[in-house]
């Protein structure tokens, strides 16, 4: 179940054009969304808390 929900996040962000320069990215642009939604949904507020989230 858990494989098909998260094929169902990516197949939400699949028009998002990742817009970084190849080559320059440590991160798949997808990983990057998931981080940013799931920090906002445990209360990040911001660019910092995101962060914070990321690095814990």
């Amino acid at each position: 179940m858990a494989v098909d929900q998260l094929v169902s996040f990516e197949s939400c962000f699949e028009i998002v054009s990742d817009p970084r320069v190849q080559g320059r990215s440590y991160h798949p642009l997808n990983s990057v969304l998931f981080l940013v939604v799931a920090a906002v949904i445990s209360g990040a507020d911001g660019p910092a808390e995101i962060e914070d989230f990321g690095k814990e």
